[in-house]
């Protein structure tokens, strides 16, 4: 019950950061509090996606969009609140606690600006000026793009040497990794 979320901020000295979190007790969070002890910082966003998936329990905003949740069995109303995780578009999994409101309706709303960044999510973007190609494809059929041919766990190799990545292409539904665009370098 002493899971805490954080965020990632500069420290005094040059190079060096810390992590700023609140700490929960007496039914509120006081802080800001600062730690230099780091986790999860070595995840991918795959590997965080798959952990969620198999861990948390999944629930549904009052809006219909769904979050994930990390709470115990025995999760009692005195107990922190638990932590929750939601996908947001632009930005990845943003971290927050869950919250209920008063006809009982949890929501994961009190967010603490923690983001796991993740291409999934980024917002498109294409600087190509010539003849693009895309690198291969992972857990994939076919262009790793289209109808059934992805996933949320479809990934794209890195452009090859002599080129360079210019653009996403945004893939069916958003549901799918955005297809990394190369270029050669001229």
């Amino acid at each position: 019950m002493n899971d805490i979320i954080g965020k990632v901020v500069k420290g005094n000295e040059k190079d060096t950061y810390l992590c700023e979190y609140s700490q929960y007790s007496n039914g509120a969070f006081n802080g800001p509090l600062y730690t230099g002890d780091f986790r999860w910082l070595d995840v991918n966003y795959e590997q965080l996606a798959s952990w969620l998936t198999s861990l948390a329990h999944v629930e549904k905003n009052d809006n219909g969009s769904h979050y994930f949740a990390l709470r115990c069995s025995d999760h009692q109303p005195e107990h922190p609140p638990a932590i929750c995780a939601q996908a947001t578009s632009g930005k990845g999994f943003e971290f927050g606690y869950e919250v209920t409101a008063e006809n009982g309706q949890k929501s994961c709303s009190e967010f603490v600006g923690a983001v796991y960044a993740s291409p999934f999510f980024n917002l498109a973007w294409n600087e190509c000026k010539g003849d693009t190609f895309s690198p291969s494809c992972h857990q994939c059929n076919g262009d790793g793009c289209g109808a059934f041919q992805c996933s949320a766990f479809t990934t794209w190799d890195q452009c090859p040497s002599g080129s360079h990545e210019c653009g996403f292409q945004v893939c069916v539904g958003n549901l799918c990794s955005q297809k990394r665009l190369c270029e050669w370098d001229k």
